[in-house]
């Protein structure tokens, strides 16, 4: 059995900036982005490659509470779910500009 290779059909962001849900369909062959400047297409994008790399430095900077990428390989018996899940685990011991930085995990469930 060989490498197979999969296509983003989905990503779905909750909490996107805090208080948006982001949800994105791509097509089979090629997608474009459009919108104004600011508007978080770039930051999209960054969620997307840091997901399927599982650069966790990267995703623990971006504002999103649940991440999802749903896969799909061109077969029939379904997708495979990269869901990235955000929590608040405490708050570091000193203060940066006299505020509390919080410290956040990320934890990863794929599903096959």
């Amino acid at each position: 059995m060989g490498f197979q290779m999969h296509k983003v059909r989905k990503i779905t962001v909750d909490g996107f900036w805090t208080d948006r849900r982001v949800e994105v369909d791509f097509k089979k062959d090629v997608n474009f982005l459009i919108g104004r400047n600011g508007c978080g297409k770039t930051t999209i994008i960054n969620m997307l490659v840091a997901s399927l790399r599982l650069d966790y430095d990267t995703l623990r900077t971006m504002v999103f509470k649940k991440l999802s990428v749903e896969l799909w390989n061109g077969a029939h018996r379904g997708a495979t779910l990269i869901e990235l899940n955000k929590m608040e685990s405490g708050y570091k011991g000193h203060t940066h500009h006299q505020r509390l930085i919080p410290l956040t995990q990320v934890a990863l469930h794929v599903v096959f």
